[in-house]
């Protein structure tokens, strides 16, 4: 009959108890060397031998009744037989029970109670017969008194061991490792497969099972070396023998006995010839297994389960986790007595350790790695987080951000969802010939946007400089020089108020076409988004903060004007002509700024500001601003006083920033000029007169369009992130947030 598990742990537990009697060793058989079968198989034999197997087992050595060998430990093993035979039907009368429940359940005149209630005293019965002797009630005291809860709180306060002391034990630990030799901070590890990898390369592998190549957990080797050792006992008197096969691996001084375990009572006329006595065997494979295949990975531990001699950890690296599988023979087989004590004492969570080892997936599911050997990579002296309540603090992951990121796998995977990101802008700009210019950040003009710049000064050249606003005006001057197609990615700095949708320093896209105006830049706006939104969210139907966000194509173009108009019954734009009758009717409709505006055209943007931007939640291109407000941008072919100019805002927000480029060195001129009298006037956010610029474009600057995309909002969007500085690796923090000490 087809062996289950659970018997061959029986009978691989009567082989060992055989040994233990004085058994020298059971030889092996003439099973050719090879990998272990891939399940169990029926050994028959017929009378013939059983008829001359006591003469044949007593010449051989073997565990035959009334032997001189075989005294103790064939009466236990005899013991072991019957304790299967009763294990054999109660798993038969289970099945039975179970077979009648389902047909009940199914068919309520399939059987009655009472024939269901007698086969379930029959299981009882068979395992009562397995059931251990009860042990005497030990004598029953008084219970101890119950402690009040605020002295047990005072209690578990006294025992908690504070982040500092948990630091003097872990470095103390890490001079152990010295003092054996090791060094607690190793030079490198060479690492073969992530844990990613590992989960994904065994997805398909079955509970229970183990990767093939990888059938022990010495090391993670191959059974490359397999030979058969069989058994022989008189079982019962109605059975005449049993014939066991046990599959074993040989390596150094000793023998691992696996999972495999063939059966057959009444041995029929074939027998087995001896290919080897154990001490042969063991001299032709005491060899060290490093030289066959194993899987290699290393990362940090972030959980810890000790069971005497067994042991599971969690191991994490960039990518994700995996557990590990720590079996005290196999451990101290590959790597000495004292590895596995040493991996239990001195191995802390948030150490970096590399392991060898095969796969195999547990009873419960869990695919594991079969660790032998292990090393110390870096031994971590402060104490993580505590698991639980993880890291809340958001001042402390901000300032924190190698913490942040080591305890919330979600925050690794928002930031490289934004390298994603930012590949993918670079890569869709390449691809359709635009060629990456590097800027300079520090300029002696401050141009190309209305901010307030960082100062700074240059000692050797005694010059005050400014932190680049843009990156427009230098592009611009490529284009003038030939250019015709060219972008810059980087940072841009901006002396501004810090809130959820701003920080000082961001990150934007700048890109200028020759012989392009702005309805190509709405184009390429819509590409680059969707395009990403594909890649990291895999839809363009996306979700931000609960609200439902659709960035399928064409989105909503409309005036600003028109928006305004709208918003407030008030057509501002047929009021063009008449500044004062505008400004009383947006001071009348309590429109935020309108009483420091200058002109129509800023009536208009304020009202925008005030009473429509966010309400625009789903993408929406707002387009024909005011000249007043967009000094760079070229008027607009037909509306009088508006440029050809648009603005991308989705959930409220502004994202991109694009426009048909200004050509006209005179109109230019005067628009600058204009700045410069609001700066002069006490406007800190307007620009100079660039009077290198001009001249650049004095020499003539094709038909160009630009268009700038803040990078660090398109990621928020698409990662679902709630604040600016959740997408900005190390955001710009007040001296007093998240500076103390985690080890107070």
């Amino acid at each position: 009959m087809a062996m289950t598990r659970r018997y061959a742990r029986i009978l691989a537990g009567m082989y060992c108890a055989a040994a233990a009697e004085g058994f020298a060793g059971a030889p092996a058989c003439g099973l050719r060397l090879g990998d272990a079968p891939a399940r169990p198989s029926v050994c028959s034999a017929g009378p013939a031998v059983m008829a001359r197997a006591p003469k044949q087992g007593a010449a051989r050595g073997l565990l035959v009744p009334g032997s001189r060998r075989g005294g103790a430990a064939t009466t236990a093993m005899m013991a072991a037989v019957d304790t299967a035979a009763v294990e054999a039907q109660i798993e038969e009368q289970g099945n039975k029970v179970r077979l009648m429940k389902e047909a009940m359940k199914s068919d309520g005149n399939a059987h009655t109670k009472a024939e269901l209630t007698a086969e379930v005293d029959k299981l009882k019965a068979l395992k009562a017969q397995l059931a251990p002797p009860e042990a005497p009630k030990p004598a029953t005291k008084e219970p101890p008194a119950k402690k009040p809860a605020a002295a047990k709180k005072v209690e578990k306060e006294e025992t908690k061991v504070s982040p500092r002391e948990e630091r003097s034990v872990r470095i103390a630990k890490a001079d152990k490792f010295r003092e054996k030799g090791i060094n607690p901070y190793a030079y490198t590890w060479k690492v073969t497969d992530s844990c990613t990898a590992l989960q994904a390369a065994h997805k398909n592998l079955g509970n229970g099972e183990v990767a093939e190549g990888a059938k022990t957990s010495i090391a993670g080797v191959p059974c490359a070396h397999v030979h058969e050792i069989f058994v022989l006992s008189h079982m019962k008197k109605d059975l005449c023998w049993m014939f066991v096969c046990i599959c074993t691996c040989m390596y150094s001084t000793h023998a691992h006995i696996l999972m495999y375990v063939q059966l057959a009572c009444r041995v029929a006329s074939s027998t087995h010839a001896r290919t080897h006595a154990r001490a042969s065997a063991h001299a032709q494979h005491s060899y060290a297994c490093t030289h066959l295949l194993m899987y290699m990975c290393a990362g940090r531990v972030m959980g810890k389960r000790v069971f005497g001699k067994l042991a599971f950890y969690t191991l994490g690296d960039s990518e994700g986790e995996i557990q590990l599988y720590l079996e005290e023979a196999a451990i101290k087989a590959a790597g000495g007595d004292e590895s596995f004590e040493d991996l239990k004492t001195l191995v802390d969570i948030g150490d970096w350790i590399g392991v060898e080892g095969g796969i195999k997936r547990t009873d419960k599911g869990e695919l594991s790695v079969l660790v032998g050997k292990w090393a110390m990579l870096t031994k971590t002296i402060l104490p993580l987080p505590d698991k639980y309540k993880g890291l809340t603090d958001v001042n402390i992951r901000y300032r924190r951000r190698y913490l942040d990121l080591i305890v919330n796998s979600e925050v690794r995977e928002t930031f490289r969802k934004r390298a994603t990101i930012v590949q993918g802008v670079r890569s869709y700009l390449t691809q359709r010939g635009y060629i990456e210019i590097e800027t300079p950040v520090m300029n002696a003009d401050i141009g190309g946007a209305d901010a307030r710049p960082f100062i700074t000064h240059h000692n050797a050249l005694d010059m005050q400089l400014f932190l680049r606003i843009a990156t427009e005006l230098h592009l611009k001057r490529m284009v003038v020089g030939g250019l015709e197609r060219v972008f810059e990615l980087g940072r841009i700095f901006r002396n501004e108020g810090v809130s959820t949708r701003h920080n000082p320093e961001f990150t934007s896209v700048e890109l200028y076409e020759a012989y392009a105006d702005y309805e190509d830049m709405i184009r390429i706006t819509e590409d680059i988004i969707c395009e990403n939104a594909l890649k990291v969210c895999g839809s363009l139907e996306i979700e931000y903060q609960g609200t439902p966000i659709s960035l399928k194509r064409p989105w909503r173009r409309v005036s600003m004007n028109d928006l305004v108009t709208e918003a407030t019954g008030v057509d501002f734009y047929s009021m063009r002509h008449d500044f004062a009758g505008a400004k009383a009717k947006a001071l009348e409709l309590k429109i935020d700024g309108a009483d420091a505006a200058s002109s129509v055209g800023e009536i208009i943007n304020k009202a925008f500001e005030d009473k429509c931007e966010s309400k625009l939640i789903q993408p929406t291109f707002v387009c024909e601003h005011p000249k007043e407000i967009s000094p760079l941008a070229k008027p607009h072919r037909e509306k009088e006083g508006l440029t050809e100019r648009f603005e991308l805002f989705i959930y409220g927000r502004e994202h991109a920033n694009g426009f048909s480029e200004l050509t006209d060195p005179i109109d230019q001129r005067q628009r600058f000029e204009a700045q410069a009298a609001k700066k002069a006037a006490g406007d800190v956010e307007a620009a100079d007169v660039d009077e290198d610029f001009l001249m650049a474009i004095e020499y003539g600057m094709p038909p160009t369009a630009g268009l700038g995309i803040g990078i660090d909002r398109v990621v928020m969007m698409l990662t679902n992130s709630a604040s600016i500085r959740d997408v900005i690796a190390f955001p710009l923090m007040r001296p007093e947030e998240g500076s103390a000490s985690l080890l107070e």
